[in-house]
């Protein structure tokens, strides 16, 4: 895939709109106004990576953690912000979609039906909702491992495991391409090679990213895309918005200079949670008009990892380098499927199970902060406690001496879960820095505990839990309602200009996942995306920006 952003010293000083973020709200967004032929520039706080870029081991890991390593790099690819509120999301031009599974889910249809949501998008039946929809499907293009693939123990483990739960089991749908093709960017796509590597980003070049779909596709209509870019706030200038932001790859980083800035007549927040909340908060500290609503209720998701530590069946859950093979055996894309434990019961109580690749380069850890966890267990009992923690050193010392492909890492199976939560948390600013509180903490719904505990019985061993793993899925903290006294924009993302009515500040909306009002259940990359292609429908078409392309 060519390069598609500019040095910063190309960036004009106006253009008609800017979009603050890459994943897949802003995405979208940059696309549609760039094929309406607008002057469109897009903001992302982290680099640019390709196919081959990403890292392989684990100190190469460690060197794209968290903020600010070396002042003239900006962020790593892997923005990591620890404590109780912590969170682990992918920075870069793409966003999340460079780091995540890439699992491609519609939320229960009765999760629209609640009253959190704005009036026009409740029951599903708005004819944008549907529309934006279908064409995040057709961008993403998800599929699921074929029957003619090699075979996968991780696949028939969890298979097994949704039959023993006695819930209803399918593959998962990743935009992962299992056959070569090209995507709506142009960007030629290999086939998918099984190396489990997926969520420290894609060597192979297989999976659908923001940044080879609708990315590549706004570059080609025009859009300029620029990285290293770091949003300050923002502030109304006549007809104009100006956008402060720092530059990370100057000397203006290095000695703390003022931030640069550029001028628009519509502005696009979509640097998710905490980033948009973060942005609007800091520009409502120099005096913008905001919802007090800014900022809270803010979701995990419903979600949990834990990892079902050395049972009885091999898994080969851990990935492995392109052409690099795991003794012969593939480990398949980061998601193969889902024990879906939604039917039947009351929508909160619903959960996702989806089984998980731990990359490669993380196998070692896995095998090591993991396996300790998981050597003794609370069912042991006195009787016969010493022998089988014998026998679990005995395979762990294998897992740490001959890789997490031999030992009890290669009888692990990785769960994830997704479920509801009452949205508990809030996004604050310490400093100027954004981060999320939780009141007692993001802690998983007892319908998630509870399913993780028996899966991991179906696996002839107990769960260990991830309890201090970061929040993957944080939702809202801008959340949308019909007025500013339940939320913070309307239903087509425009941004309340105060604390009660209707009125919105014109040309400045928030599309990301930090406007969707509740948890969702299910991984939300879909519907984020399908309420970015909304919203660019509605903001087109009400600003009479449409053209041929759009």
């Amino acid at each position: 895939m060519e390069r598609i952003a500019k040095p910063l010293d190309q960036l004009k000083d106006r253009y008609d709109a800017v979009v603050i973020g890459s994943g897949y709200g802003g995405a979208p967004v940059v696309d549609r106004i760039a094929r309406s032929g607008r002057t469109v520039c897009l903001l992302e706080r982290g680099r640019e990576f390709n196919p081959g870029d990403f890292p392989r081991t684990f100190p190469q890991v460690l060197a794209q953690v968290g903020p600010d390593r070396l002042l003239s790099q900006g962020p790593g690819l892997f923005d990591f912000q620890s404590g109780p509120g912590g969170i682990l999301a992918g920075c870069g031009l793409g966003g999340t979609s460079l780091i995540n599974g890439g699992v491609q889910m519609e939320a229960d249809p009765r999760v629209l039906d609640d009253p959190a949501w704005p009036t026009p998008l409740r029951g599903g039946t708005d004819p944008d909702w549907i529309a934006g929809l279908q064409r995040a499907r057709d961008t993403l293009r998800p599929a699921t491992v074929p029957d003619d693939a090699p075979r996968l123990p991780r696949l028939e483990a969890h298979a097994w495991t949704a039959r023993q739960l006695g819930v209803p089991f399918r593959r998962a749908p990743a935009s992962v391409a299992f056959v070569a093709d090209r995507t709506i960017g142009g960007v030629d796509r290999g086939a998918c090679v099984l190396c489990g590597d997926c969520c420290t980003g894609c060597n192979a070049g297989a999976k659908g990213t923001t940044a080879n779909t609708w990315l590549a596709s706004a570059a080609s209509h025009g859009a300029d895309i620029f990285t290293q870019a770091d949003v300050v706030d923002i502030e109304r200038s006549g007809d104009d918005w100006i956008v402060r932001f720092r530059p990370h790859a100057s000397e203006r980083k290095r000695f703390d200079a003022p931030p640069a800035f550029v001028r628009a007549g519509v502005v696009v927040l979509a640097a998710g949670t905490p980033g948009s909340p973060g942005i609007l908060l800091r520009s409502r500290a120099r005096g913008l008009p905001l919802s007090n609503r800014l900022g809270t209720r803010v979701s995990a998701n419903g979600a949990t990892i834990a990892f079902a530590w050395d049972g009885e069946r091999t898994i080969d859950g851990v990935g492995c380098n392109p052409g690099n093979p795991v003794d012969g055996r593939p480990v398949g894309p980061a998601a193969t499927g889902i024990a879906d434990a939604r039917p039947g019961t009351g929508l909160e109580d619903g959960v996702v199970l989806f089984d998980a690749a731990v990359p490669g380069a993380l196998g070692r850890l896995l095998g090591t902060t993991v396996g300790f966890a998981g050597m003794t267990r609370p069912d042991d009992g006195a009787a016969g406690a010493l022998a089988r923690w014998a026998h679990r050193a005995a395979d762990q010392g294998r897992s740490m001496l001959l890789g997490p492909h031999q030992g009890a890492a290669a009888r692990t199976q990785t769960l994830v879960a997704t479920g509801h939560d009452a949205s508990p948390g809030r996004v604050v600013l310490d400093g100027e820095q954004a981060q999320i509180v939780w009141e007692d903490g993001p802690a998983p719904s007892p319908a998630v505990t509870d399913i993780v505990r028996r899966a991991a019985g179906t696996l002839g061993t107990t769960a260990v839990p991830g309890t201090d793993l970061p929040t993957l899925f944080p939702l809202g903290g801008c959340g949308m309602a019909d007025r500013a006294e339940n939320g913070v924009v309307d239903s087509a993302g425009r941004v309340f200009a105060g604390i009660a009515g209707t009125t919105v500040h014109d040309g400045l909306y928030v599309v990301d996942g930090s406007i969707v009002p509740r948890s969702l259940g299910v991984p939300p990359s879909l519907t984020i995306a399908a309420l970015a292609e909304r919203a660019s429908r509605i903001l087109l078409r009400q600003r009479g920006w449409t053209g041929a392309s759009t």
